[in-house]
């Protein structure tokens, strides 16, 4: 049971780290580009888009968590 703890663990951390830069950078793009003085895009979607997606993975991330027996099939498709 020891080696499965250390999994969620990890996909906890790993839901925590996607979910937060997903939200920073879908709801505050501009923000990381002013703080580090760099040029802006020329559209925002290519920054939203995957941000919108690092949000899905974390939520997939967290799901996966709590339970990473039942979910073994989304592991397989992070994890080859």
């Amino acid at each position: 049971m020891k080696k499965f703890k250390s999994i969620s663990v990890l996909f906890y951390f790993s839901a925590a780290f996607d979910g937060i830069l997903g939200v920073a950078f879908l709801f505050f793009p501009k923000f990381p580009f002013d703080l580090f003085n760099v040029d802006y895009i020329g559209h925002w979607g290519y920054i939203q888009f995957p941000a919108a997606l690092l949000v899905i993975f974390g939520c997939m991330f967290f799901v996966i968590a709590r339970k990473p027996l039942r979910f073994l099939c989304l592991r397989v498709i992070i994890i080859p």
